[in-house]
Order: C-alpha cells, then sequence, then structure tokens
C-alpha cells in the first residue's frame, strides 16, 4: 500500500476548519481526503468522520467503479449532514483522491487541491483537480443562469464573491445557497505511470500563494535530498507562510515510489 504523510496548522485564523482523513479502502485501494470548512468547522468534522465508510460502501456497491463510489460517497455525506444540521450554514470544500495499484481518481468541490508529480519528461507537475471559484468563466455563467450574482472584489474584500458571500462556487453544506453553490464534484482519472512519485492534496492556504510547480518541485527536491515526505510537507507550508498565508494550512502526501527505491531517483 501507500504511505501517506501529513503537515496541518491553523495559521492566524481564530479556528482550525481544515480536517483530512486517509486510509485504505475497498479491494487494493487507498484514499486521501482533505476537507476546508467555512462558516464553522461542522461540515468539514462530518466529512472525515464518514468519508472512509461511506467510501468503502460504495466501491462495493459499484463494483470498485472509481469515479461513481467517490460521487456517490460524497453525495451521501451531503445528504447525511442536511439531515442531521437541515439549518446550518456552514459549508466545506472536498477534495479526494482514490488510488488504486493501476489508477488516481479524484474528486474535487471547491478550492481545495490536488497535484501529481512525475519524473516523466523531465519532471512534471500534473494539476489533477482545478478551483471552482466564482471568478472562473464557466462558474460565473452557471451562478448567473441559475438566477444568482458575483460580487467583484471592489464591492466586497478584494475577492470574488458569491451572492457577496462565499468565495468559492462550489462546496458541501451552505444549503441555503444552492444553487448557486453547486454541491457537484468534478472528476479526473490518471493511469499511474512507472515515472509517477507522489501525489500532494492541499487547502487553498497554500495554492493561494504558491502554484501547482512551485509546490510539486519543492518536494521533489526535499525527497530527493533525503529529506523525509512530512519534512518536505512542512517546508512548504513554512514557504506558505512567508509568503503571506494566514489561512488554515493542510497537506497530505500520497507517496507512489516503490518502497525499495523511494531513496533513488533517476
Amino acid at each position: 500500500m501507500f504511505t501517506v504523510s501529513k503537515c496541518q496548522c491553523q495559521g492566524s485564523r481564530e479556528y482550525q476548519e481544515d480536517t483530512h482523513v486517509s486510509g485504505p479502502v475497498g479491494q487494493k485501494m487507498q484514499t486521501a481526503a482533505v476537507f476546508d470548512g467555512h462558516g464553522g468547522v461542522e461540515l468539514a468534522k462530518v466529512c472525515a468522520t464518514h468519508f472512509l465508510s461511506y467510501l468503502s460502501a460504495s466501491l462495493q456497491r459499484h463494483n470498485n467503479d472509481g469515479v461513481r463510489a467517490l460521487r456517490d460517497s460524497l453525495s451521501r455525506i451531503d445528504q447525511h449532514a442536511k439531515a442531521q444540521m437541515p439549518t446550518t450554514t456552514a459549508g466545506t470544500t472536498a477534495c479526494a483522491v482514490l488510488v488504486s495499484p493501476t489508477t488516481i481518481y479524484s474528486a474535487n468541490v471547491g478550492d481545495s487541491g490536488a497535484i501529481l508529480f512525475s519524473l516523466a519528461d523531465n519532471g512534471r507537475v500534473y494539476k489533477l483537480t482545478e478551483a471552482h471559484k466564482p471568478e472562473v468563466p464557466s462558474e460565473t455563467d452557471r451562478i448567473l443562469r441559475g438566477g444568482g450574482f458575483v460580487t467583484p472584489p471592489h464591492h466586497t474584500d478584494g475577492v470574488h464573491r458569491v451572492m457577496g458571500r462565499l468565495s468559492v462556487s462550489r462546496a458541501l453544506g451552505d444549503y441555503d445557497m444552492r444553487p448557486w453553490v453547486s454541491d457537484v464534484p468534478e472528476f479526473t482519472q490518471h493511469m499511474i505511470g512507472p515515472h509517477d512519485q507522489f501525489v500532494v492534496l492541499a487547502t487553498d492556504g497554500v495554492w493561494d500563494v504558491m502554484s501547482a510547480n512551485e509546490v510539486g518541485w519543492s518536494i521533489r527536491n526535499a525527497l530527493k535530498s533525503g529529506t523525509h515526505p512530512h519534512d518536505a510537507l512542512r517546508q512548504v507550508l513554512q514557504e506558505s507562510r512567508l509568503r503571506g498565508s494566514g489561512d488554515n494550512i493542510t497537506l497530505l502526501l500520497v507517496d507512489l515510489r516503490d518502497p525499495q527505491k523511494r531513496f533513488y531517483y533517476y
């Protein structure tokens, strides 16, 4: 099985609203996920508590179809939270990867994100997910077609916001903001190649100040020098703080390297 390393800090925020989870699911599969709560940590906690069990059940229900299982499990978590807390105004992003021996399935709703680093083509960073923000043209169009609006930065605190409130255009929870804030994830599939090294998941406290390439290469160079994966993640966390991120930060690293060759890069 693949190993997962983790690093997290509260930053300058009053509360820690990030949660995360990882572990084995299904047959020879492993998952890792980050959840960035807003308006309270309630939805993020529900996700971290129930994601593994819902995903395991969904994989069995859908015969190990990774995309269908991720879609089903996130939908069921959202429905579970709504039944338990129908009046909550809290929400959360959800970024998850499901890794089989051959394939990386990813699911994303919100502005957390996942990348893959590969040594193919002399080293390359692949974005497994794209952020769902109201200023993205396709998201703006969806919101407007649903009868909502996007408030421009000069009318808020410097960021685009859905209905003047949320800086993400998709999330679990936020039931009073639907349909403008969608709970529908986007999915990708990536066939694992012999040069693929690791996957990094992170909340927006990282992505707001560092690019996918910067994160991927920072970790690659640290691992190449023999740095433990946790310490490689901590270097990214510290760099994010130095660049001005005061947000909650959570980073997970799924190590795809052969355990016998982890300290021998080529």
